[in-house]
Parts: C-alpha cells; sequence; structure tokens
C-alpha cells in the first residue's frame, strides 16, 4: 500500500487517494470532470 495512488472519476466527482489521504474534487459537469481526470492521470503516470 506504500505510495499507492487510486484515481478514480464517477460522474462530476474525482476521487484522488494517496497513501492514506483521500481527495475528492466536485466539478461543474461531466466533462470537466473528465477533461481534469485525463490531466491528473497524465501526471501521475509521468513519475
Amino acid at each position: 500500500m506504500y505510495n499507492q495512488t487510486i484515481l478514480e472519476v464517477s460522474g462530476k466527482s474525482i476521487t484522488l487517494t494517496r497513501n492514506r489521504s483521500t481527495f475528492i474534487f466536485y466539478l461543474l459537469s461531466d466533462s470537466d470532470a473528465l477533461i481534469l481526470y485525463d490531466y491528473m492521470a497524465r501526471c501521475i503516470h509521468k513519475k
């Protein structure tokens, strides 16, 4: 579980879980959520 990152998108929200911390982002629309999800996924995979 150490340094594990889980990124999930569901409707207008994105959940980012890193180790034992969870961050939830609420967006105005589904498309905004998908755009941010795509960006975050690319940033995570670069590391």
